[in-house]
This record gives structure tokens, sequence and C-alpha cells, in this order.
């Protein structure tokens, strides 16, 4: 639990409180690492503001963060804006707190990646960024299955397709804000009811396969926060279209197990071969080798070659 600093002002539909993170920390950085490409439309960001859909059992409000204090002594506002919104202010917090990362101290990680000299240019231009994670395992779970084996950009096209047949919008957002699809909405279908959203057989079917397990409590995704990596591998693979890749990007991004680096992802192989001066493709026992280095926050080694590749294709800019 992510402790509110102050409540700033407190109305009906509206309160506003600050969160100080644990410096440094930069919000542009640490947003962009979470929705990786504009066309996003869960986290939504307009170089100012990290804007969000939330639902706390009956309440569904909208997030909206911005950064109110410098990189070293930094000071996030956040505002909810929804129904008796007072009622979930330390909700709002946790769930900024997970999205974000800005309680994590990354102290350590600044100190070996300082250490080895393929990362301290790396650390320094990304100072203050966090590490986030998905706002819940099945959100995780379901990004990674759409992503599989495409490109990142077709990835979150299909997986708003997703969001954008079976989610609702959040009414009386200042912009277009979505709540993401309840498991429920898809444990009845058939997996060719996903084909017109360009989903193949194949994901449609664990898709659905994994949203009926969670709605008949054949599955406690929120049981994988403390099993350990190799008990969250085996239960992750146990289902339908589930293999290594996606369960360690559930290990990094939905559960927040920062010495996992995702070694079956080709990008993040490629990036790291291009950071190593690797002219070959590398294997996974290799990558896993190369990356120990960096123990244990290989996953943070992730999250830069992630942020750098994004700068180097112009859809980020630092400023």
């Amino acid at each position: 639990m992510i402790d509110v600093e102050r409540l700033v002002t407190v109305g009906a539909r509206q309160i506003h409180f600050e969160i100080a993170p644990k410096p440094p920390f930069r919000l542009d950085l640490t947003v962009w690492a979470l929705r990786r490409r504009s066309h996003n439309v869960l986290d939504r960001w307009d170089g100012i503001t990290y804007r969000r859909a939330a639902s706390f059992g009956t309440h569904d409000v909208e997030l909206a963060v911005r950064q109110v204090a410098p990189v070293e002594s930094p000071l996030l506002e956040v505002t909810v804006t929804g129904p008796a919104p007072i009622a979930v202010a330390q909700p709002a917090a946790d769930a900024v707190d997970r999205l974000l990362g800005t309680s994590i101290d990354l102290d350590a990680w600044h100190e070996i990646a300082a250490a080895n000299e393929e990362t301290a240019g790396l650390a320094l231009r990304f100072r203050g960024m966090k590490p986030p994670r998905f706002a819940s395992s099945y959100e995780a779970l379901m990004t990674a299955i759409f992503c599989q084996q495409i490109t990142l950009d077709f990835g979150i096209t299909i997986v708003n397709a997703w969001i954008e047949r079976f989610g609702r919008q959040l009414p009386g957002a200042e912009r277009d804000l979505w709540l993401l699809p309840a498991p429920n909405a898809l444990e009845e279908l058939d997996p060719a009811e996903l084909r017109p959203l360009r989903i193949s057989r194949q994901k449609a079917t664990a898709a659905i396969e994994l949203s009926r397990r969670v709605t008949r409590h054949e599955l406690d995704l929120d049981a994988l926060e403390s099993s350990p990596d190799e008990d969250v591998v085996a239960t992750l693979c146990g289902l339908s279209g589930v293999g290594r890749w996606t369960a360690e990007y559930v290990l990094l991004r939905g559960l927040g197990r920062l010495h996992t680096f995702p070694s079956y992802d080709a990008g993040a192989r490629n990036s790291l071969a291009k950071l190593l001066a690797v002219d070959r493709p590398m294997s996974y026992a290799e990558v896993a080798r190369a990356a120990s280095r960096w123990q244990p926050y290989a996953g943070m080694l992730y999250f830069h070659l992630l942020v750098a590749g994004l700068e180097r294709s112009g859809r980020l800019v630092i400023g």
C-alpha cells in the first residue's frame, strides 16, 4: 500500500492528491515503457498527463497523473474523477503505484548499470524511468496472447479491437477512455466470433479458455503474485496457447519480477545482441547468460532497451 501524501482538494465527483515517488522518477519515460505505442487505447498520454480508466468494485473512475516536481525530488498530482471518488482514494493510489512503479527503489540498478559500460549511458539517459506493470495479471496475459508472433504495432491494434468490442467506455471522461473487458465477456464465445477482429483461431481459443477458467474460478491469477517463478511458468504454460515467451512476459510486466529478462522475446534478444555488438542471432541460453551481468535487475535492462528502441524509431522524443 502506498501512502497518499496529501489530499489537495475533495469534491463530489473529483479529488486531487499527491504521491511522492522514490527518486529519481520520470513520468514520461515510465508511461512510454508501459504503453509502447501511441495508438494504445488503455494508456493515454498527451505529453503532460497520463490517463487511464479504472474500476474499483462498483466505482468506475478516471485516473489522471501529472508530474509537478522534477526528476530528483519528484511529486505526482493524481486526479480521480467519478462517482464518490474519495471512497477509492487509497485503491487509486495503489493502482498508480502498480502501473508506474512509483515506490520501487532502483539505487542498486543504477550502480549495476553504471558498472557496465554498455548500459552506463542508457541508465543516465533514461534516469528516472521506473518499471511499469499492467493493471492485472489477466491484462498482462491477454495482451501477451494477442501480441504473440506478430509485430507490436499489429499486436496493440488487436488488443485495442478486443477492448473496443468487449470493454466499456468510461462515461463523461474528458477523452475517450476504455475499461478493460471482464473475463466473463469472452467465456461463452466460439473462437470464430473473434475472427472479425483479426484474431487467429489459436489466439482466440487461448483467450477464451483463459477467460473461462478465470470466470469459473478454475484459475486464480491473484495467487501468482506470491508463487515462485517456476510455479508461475508451469501454471501458465499449462494453459492453451501459452508458452515460455508469454510466461516470462507475465513474470516481468504482470508480476513485476525485475530479475526476468524475456529471453524468448525476439525484439529484446536482437536489441541485446546489438548492445553487446554480437553480429549473429543469440540463443535463449546465451541471452540468459549475457543478461545475468545485470541481475537482479535484468528486467530493467529490458525496459531500457525497449525505450531506447522507441527513441530510435522516433516514437519517443526526450525533452
